[in-house]
């Protein structure tokens, strides 16, 4: 017969609650580890199991492997937070943020927004094959008035709406398809009469296209100055015909005198209505 060589055993309480001899081995029955002790500190020290649920505290790892998932949580700060050192590395995770402890941190959330701060400094790189908005249409911006970005350098794009329109100053908050001219007391006011040369555009509705965004001031209005808008109109107008300022304020009438200046755009609808009415138009000055 083998000779068998036992140690003491119990349970995970039993091990806690028991002060070995230094260089004592107990059994831990329930983690399935080696206790090893030192006469003085109850439940001695669990050597680490294969299966066992470890937590590495001050520990530095080199050359580490690591297959499957790790999941961040707890930390300091907030629930989910991943402490990093700073230098170059690649960490994923669906935690809250990772971070240094000083003012450098990148947070990585479960919900896709990605951020950095270097020295107090937000900057990141992100390199992508293409950026897919899965929180549906018309969710999400990609910055806003008061952070925006500089220059963008694309080859193409593509916008739902369908005009171009730049900010100006007016004398007067005007509504979508007004007729303005250049002039009043700011830099745009509504048409006051028929075939005036000045015209700016119309006010648009839903820009595919704003320039001047930053423009500040009491009335401001985005002037469409190329593309399909809502206009007001006076008829009889036809599909097509060229559209000139009317004696009606901030509405159009079919053009019947052409002045250099004076077209507004052309109709995309036909309107026979003698009262003022909107209809859509490619707006563009000739």
């Amino acid at each position: 017969m083998p000779t068998v060589l036992q140690f003491r055993r119990g349970t995970t309480a039993q091990n806690n609650s028991f002060t070995g001899s230094a260089g004592e081995l107990s059994i831990d029955t329930d983690l399935e580890v080696i206790r090893v002790h030192d006469g003085s500190h109850p439940g001695g020290y669990p050597l680490v199991g294969a299966n066992s649920t470890q937590t590495l505290l001050n520990k530095t790892l080199s050359n580490v492997v690591i297959s499957g998932t790790i999941t961040a949580n707890g930390g300091v700060g907030s629930s989910g937070q991943v402490l990093a050192s700073t230098g170059s590395g690649v960490i994923w995770t669906t935690a809250s943020s990772i971070a240094d402890g000083t003012s450098n941190f990148a947070v990585i959330s479960s919900n896709g927004n990605i951020r950095a701060n270097v020295g107090g400094n937000s900057i990141i790189t992100i390199t992508s094959g293409g950026i897919i908005n899965n929180m549906g249409n018309g969710v999400g911006n990609i910055g806003n008035s008061t952070g925006y970005f500089d220059t963008a350098f694309v080859k193409s794009t593509s916008a739902q709406y369908a005009d171009v329109a730049e900010r100006y100053l007016a004398d007067a908050d005007y509504p979508v398809g007004t007729v303005l001219i250049i002039g009043g007391d700011k830099e745009v006011t509504q048409s006051i009469g028929s075939h005036q040369t000045c015209i700016a555009g119309t006010v648009s509705e839903n820009p595919g296209v704003l320039m001047n965004r930053g423009l500040d001031g009491e009335f401001v209005a985005p002037v469409a100055l190329l593309g399909r808008v809502p206009c007001r109109v006076i008829g009889p107008i036809d599909k097509g015909d060229l559209l000139a300022s009317s004696d009606s304020p901030g509405v159009a009438a079919k053009m019947s005198n052409f002045q250099p200046g004076c077209v507004i755009g052309k109709a995309l609808e036909d309107y026979n209505q003698t009262t003022e009415g909107i209809i859509e138009i490619m707006v563009g000055r000739l």
